[in-house]
């Protein structure tokens, strides 16, 4: 995904730049096989939504999971509204940055 396209789907996507690209160079093969499958959302507040989600990719570089470099795992998350449009939260996408254990990436 072009970082354009990524942008417009991030909150604060500005200040996690640098950590998406930092990712994409030490990981090519997650972010170029990555998919998102979404589950159960459940409305918290009225700019705020919870949402499962399933994690897919493949990426023999990524430290902890299988020999085959297969991972795939159901975790959840937050949307945000902003200004008309639903983004998935600053927070949530750095929780998931946090889970490539031993990579050394932090967020902002």
């Amino acid at each position: 995904m072009p970082d354009e396209t990524w942008e417009t789907a991030l909150e604060d996507s500005a200040q996690l730049l640098p950590v998406r690209r930092e990712v994409a160079e030490r990981f090519p093969g997650m972010v170029s096989t990555i998919s998102i499958g979404f589950g159960a959302m459940k409305q918290v507040s009225p700019t705020r939504v919870n949402v499962s989600f399933v994690l897919r990719f493949t990426d023999k570089k990524v430290p902890g999971i299988a020999s085959t470099g297969e991972f795939s795992s159901t975790t959840d998350g937050m949307a945000v509204l902003v200004d008309g449009h639903w983004l998935v939260s600053g927070e949530t996408y750095c929780s998931k940055i946090d889970m490539l254990m031993g990579s050394g990436l932090t967020c902002p």
